[in-house]
């Protein structure tokens, strides 16, 4: 798959394609266009998907924050999820520490099953910006 931002359309057209797709071919082209900040076609992308997994999820939550800094956006999509693990919940609190809502990073911080280093590190980093 071509992988950088002028090349999108060329990925397109391979993935139209494709007869089986499959999920790696749905994260290249999902990650391709919240990479290169096309959130437009990500949603589209993400809309037509039979099958969403904490990945993909993720991927949009990242892609909307970096794209729009739409928290309120983020945090629908964080609320639809059917699961959650540890990569989206750093997700989220480090998509809430970028906007500076560090009452909200707390709140989904100390909501967390399970924390690691970088769950503590969104938060350290939150805390010295804001």
């Amino acid at each position: 798959m071509y992988g950088n931002c002028l090349q999108m359309s060329c990925s397109r057209v391979l993935f139209d394609g494709f007869h089986r797709k499959d999920l790696v071919s749905w994260n290249l082209m999902l990650s391709g266009y919240a990479g290169c900040g096309d959130i437009v076609e990500a949603q589209k992308m993400f809309d037509q998907m039979f099958k969403r997994d904490v990945i993909f999820w993720s991927i949009m939550i990242d892609g909307y924050e970096k794209k729009l800094g739409d928290i309120t956006r983020v945090r629908s999509l964080f609320d639809r999820m059917h699961k959650r693990d540890l990569v989206s919940w750093n997700t989220m609190i480090d998509s809430y520490a970028k906007v500076g809502d560090m009452v909200a990073t707390l709140e989904l911080f100390n909501e967390m099953e399970h924390k690691n280093v970088l769950s503590w590190s969104i938060m350290i980093d939150g805390y010295s910006q804001h």
